[in-house]
């Protein structure tokens, strides 16, 4: 029996590797970031995680939402089109000057 003896933890090569091969990837990194920021938004904010604000959230994000599934055909389809944005001030603006 040892008294004062403190046993450290030896990280292998392979075990490194495989750690490192994890952090490098794309998603896992951005799930990790994500997952931070709602964490410390929570923690922030009492009505970060409230209903209302998911709410409000998705009503905001709804016409980006739409264009990014009709971008989505039309790139795994092959086209590529650019003028998406300029159509989506268009159809925003136009109802403003239609009032």
């Amino acid at each position: 029996m040892s008294v004062g003896r403190s046993e450290t933890l030896t990280v292998t090569p392979a075990s490194r590797r495989l750690l490192r091969a994890i952090l490098e990837t794309r998603e896992v990194t951005l799930a990790i970031l994500v997952a931070a920021i709602v964490v410390g938004m929570s923690l922030a904010s009492p009505f970060f995680l409230s209903f209302a604000n998911f709410h409000a959230i998705v009503i905001g994000m709804a016409p980006t939402a739409i264009i990014a599934v009709g971008m989505t055909v039309l790139l795994a389809s092959g086209g590529f089109d650019l003028s998406v944005g300029s159509v989506l001030a268009l159809a925003s603006t136009m109802p403003l000057c239609c009032l």
